[in-house]
């Protein structure tokens, strides 16, 4: 049973510091929009961020998409980051609401991403898949809520966007710990029963 769980787990363990890196890059993202006051450099640091969360999606998707069934819509969720940064960058007029609805709808497609990789990493057998689901569906209710809200502040909007995403790269980060954890106790443990075993045959 372990010998299995340990397989899964080094399945979808591989590449395990991309989720880090992005746990880092929200932290920093959501430092940024909650205490820089200029609309420039805040198109700067979110659309540095989209093309950075873009690019880790494709390097994820494409390392994992034999283990992965959702991968397809991976790889559109990293399509659309490297969009929304194009646009935030070429395209949009730079206003406080444009870039709360971009930041809202990436939190939106993101916590269906959620949703589904906690599902797939369910059947691979990971612990703790739920914080996934959890993370997914308050994503996801909080940016359908925020969307509505909007129209009547969307300074207060954008500055809680931020505050979101600045909590949320601690929990990625810890739960990518966690795992990696996890995982290299299993590890540990698998060479301690091969070792007892080896012992056990050979007295």
């Amino acid at each position: 049973m372990k010998t299995i769980y340990l397989k899964r787990m080094s399945s979808i363990m591989r590449l395990w510091g991309i989720p880090v890196i992005l746990g880092v890059a929200l932290i920093l993202s959501g430092f940024g929009i909650v205490f820089i006051f200029n609309l420039k450099i805040h198109v700067t640091i979110i659309s540095g961020f989209m093309f950075l969360s873009g690019l880790l999606g494709v390097i994820y998707t494409y390392i994992n998409k034999k283990r992965l069934e959702g991968w397809s819509f991976y790889l559109i969720l990293a399509i659309l980051d490297f969009v929304i940064g194009f646009l935030l960058l070429t395209v949009l007029e730079i206003k406080i609401t444009t870039l709360s609805l971009m930041l809202l709808l990436w939190i939106l497609f993101q916590g269906l991403g959620k949703i589904i990789y906690s599902v797939d990493v369910q059947k691979l057998g990971v612990r703790n898949w739920d914080c996934d689901l959890v993370i997914g569906l308050l994503f996801v209710t909080y940016g359908i809520l925020s969307i509505f809200f909007m129209p009547l502040s969307p300074a207060f909007i954008f500055m809680t966007t931020g505050i979101i995403l600045f909590l949320t790269g601690f929990f990625q980060i810890f739960i990518s710990l966690r795992r990696q954890a996890e995982h290299k106790n299993y590890l540990r443990e698998i060479k301690t029963d091969k070792g007892d075993s080896y012992k056990r045959i050979n007295k």
